[in-house]
């Protein structure tokens, strides 16, 4: 008897080793996760702080079919991820339309003038968008305002006059 309980107690104490073992083993690599999300999060919040953008237009009146407009880079950091950013005008009665980066819907023509996929720090962008000269049946849409929204969320508008 006492063997048999001197067995149980050492095959006891080896459970709890291994029930340990991959309880920390679990907890260290949970906290190595956290870690890491957090430093990327940081680095993804620096690199918002540093990016800065102006819009600016050419002149527009209801005759013209293309809107050129220009993205400034005036921030700290490049802005990468052209094919991320957006492009959204909109009209006086809060009408808007969104256009991607060389995408296309049945509605629009839309492309950038850029070498490579990033806006250099001091760079400036242009972009060209056809507008058809009626976005509705119902009107002839004459957009007012642009917004150019950079993949990490920063956005600049400009009033096209």
């Amino acid at each position: 008897m006492p063997a048999g309980e001197l067995i149980g107690a050492a095959i006891g104490a080896l459970i709890l080793i291994i029930v340990a073992y991959v309880l920390i083993g679990s907890t260290l690599s949970a906290a190595e996760i956290t870690a890491s999300a957090q430093r990327d999060m940081t680095h993804l919040q620096e690199a918002r702080l540093d990016t800065h953008i102006t819009v600016t237009v050419k002149s527009i009146s209801s005759k013209d079919t293309n809107l050129t407009f220009y993205i400034d880079n005036t921030g700290n950091a490049p802005i990468t991820d052209l094919n991320d950013m957006d492009v959204i005008i909109g009209d006086a009665s809060g009408d808007i339309q969104r256009f991607y980066f060389g995408g296309t819907t049945s509605t629009d023509n839309f492309a950038w003038t850029a070498t490579g996929n990033s806006i250099l720090i001091g760079s400036t962008l242009t972009g060209t968008l056809s507008l058809p000269s009626a976005w509705t049946p119902q009107k002839t849409w004459v957009p007012t305002w642009i917004e150019v929204v950079t993949a990490n969320g920063v956005y600049a508008s400009a009033g096209l006059s």
